[in-house]
């Protein structure tokens, strides 16, 4: 059986909005830390003033896929925009070692070719 539960990549953390995160508290049990509708601060991250492990439902987890490839795009675009391709290469390496560290079965399961392109 697999977990209810699926650990966030930490260097996606301020990418979700739409998404709650949970923890594991002390007795083995998940709370809610995130809502959906709010994101976690730069500050927040680059401080670590959240819990070291945190987590989305896998309930969740081709809605957060989406997120997290509507925000890059959108990241992208802008970075095109101001013409600053060193940000966008940053981006794409980390597109790139993202689905490098999990398998693609599991980064991209559920996500059609065609959701990609039209993006």
């Amino acid at each position: 059986m697999e977990p209810d539960f699926i650990q966030v990549k930490g260097s996606n953390l301020n990418l979700y909005r739409k998404v709650p995160f949970y923890f594991e508290n002390s007795y083995g049990d998940f709370a809610l830390y995130k809502p959906i509708g709010v994101t976690l601060s730069e500050m927040r991250i680059r401080e670590r003033m959240h819990p070291k492990k945190l987590y989305i439902k896998r309930k969740n987890k081709i809605e957060a896929i989406q997120e997290i490839q509507t925000e890059y795009n959108r990241e992208i675009k802008m970075c095109l925009q101001e013409n600053d391709l060193i940000k966008v290469r940053g981006i794409v390496q980390n597109i790139v070692q993202t689905t490098l560290d999990e398998p693609v079965t599991g980064s991209l399961e559920g996500v059609s070719t065609g959701a990609l392109l039209n993006q």
